[in-house]
């Protein structure tokens, strides 16, 4: 199956609404920079975020991660 992604088309079967057209794709222009960001590949321990982002709260939540993750391996 194959999906028509160019601004216009038509998205069949994506409907929510009764008595409702389909929804027709926009272009990439008007929706929010953060939607295209959501399918790329989330980091998987600290050693790969930049420089950047080690103190935002996304670096403090893998640290907890990890802490949790060397806690239950000393458990065992």
């Amino acid at each position: 199956m194959s999906l028509n992604t160019k601004a216009g088309a038509v998205m069949k079967g994506l409907n929510i609404f009764a008595g409702k057209a389909d929804p027709i794709i926009k272009p990439d222009a008007a929706y929010p920079s953060w939607l295209f960001d959501l399918l790329n590949e989330r980091p998987t321990s600290s050693q790969d975020l930049a420089p950047e982002q080690l103190l935002s709260v996304k670096y403090l939540r893998i640290q907890n991660r990890e802490r949790i993750k060397t806690v239950a391996l000393s458990m065992k």
